[in-house]
């Protein structure tokens, strides 16, 4: 194929770009542990965005983000500001919604608030949720709204703000279940809400082993969490150091793996 593709290159075939362009597409997904063909696949796509309608270059960067989610939940933590400068590319050139008129599905404006609240970016994120709340599909346009805002108020510190922002909020959609009940009990442990923790925990762990729905990777990633966050407080609790020390040893081949585990091995090193 790439001689194909060199060959039209060669001989100024009109579409050799576009050629070209989808073949890096297929290929970053054939051979993820490339990253060669990934940042080709980039480069092509910005020098092509002239060239190409708005539909094409949205379904083109939605691939660019797609890499980006596989290679962090693989842990490759160095993709978080790979994939918010994705989303700030296609924020800035307008191709952050398929159309004008069309809406922002609740995953992705969650997919973006994320890293940019990984990277510390709150004042971006909070003019992210002014600007594209709006276009947010129903009915979980106030649940991921107030979510994200909850998020801010976490990482800022103020954890009673994100206590009163998740009061008696629901969802159907389990990945905004999970935030809830992350952001939840984190806000219990800073507040020193000790008996409320290990209540949620409890109830976390139940809904995590009665959901058939979720997968196996999904569970067992939640299930640690929460299985090493009430050994945090049991070891605290008893001033047990040297198991505090093993407990972090065994987190740190997750600590990529998402803020959540980083949050607790910060805890245990306090």
């Amino acid at each position: 194929m790439e001689s194909i593709i060199n060959y039209m290159k060669e001989n100024n075939v009109e579409y050799a770009y576009l050629a070209e362009l989808y073949y890096y597409r297929v290929v970053c997904n054939t051979h993820p542990y490339d990253e060669e063909y990934y940042f080709k696949f980039r480069k092509l796509l910005m020098d092509s965005l002239g060239k190409l309608s708005r539909i094409e270059v949205y379904g083109l960067f939605n691939a660019l983000e797609t890499y980006c989610m596989r290679k962090l939940n693989a842990g490759e933590s160095k993709f978080i500001k790979e994939l918010f400068d994705v989303f700030c590319k296609e924020i800035d050139n307008g191709f952050y919604k398929y159309s004008d008129s069309s809406p922002v599905t609740t995953m992705k404006f969650r997919n973006t608030y994320l890293p940019a609240l990984t990277l510390k970016k709150y004042e971006w994120v909070e003019n992210f949720i002014d600007r594209f709340s709006k276009d947010l599909v129903q009915p979980d346009r106030d649940t991921i709204t107030r979510i994200a805002r909850a998020q801010i108020e976490f990482e800022r510190g103020n954890f009673e703000k994100v206590l009163e922002s998740l009061a008696e909020l629901t969802s159907e959609l389990f990945y905004l279940k999970i935030d809830i009940r992350n952001l939840t009990l984190m806000s219990y442990y800073e507040l020193n809400y000790t008996e409320s923790v290990l209540s949620g925990i409890d109830s976390y762990r139940h809904f995590l082993m009665g959901n058939k729905s979720l997968t196996d990777v999904f569970r067992e990633s939640h299930l640690r969490f929460i299985n090493a966050f009430g050994s945090l407080i049991q070891f605290k609790e008893k001033s047990k150091e040297e198991k505090l020390e093993e407990l972090k040893d065994k987190l740190m081949a997750y600590k990529s793996e998402r803020r959540r585990i980083r949050w607790l091995i910060e805890k245990m090193e306090n």
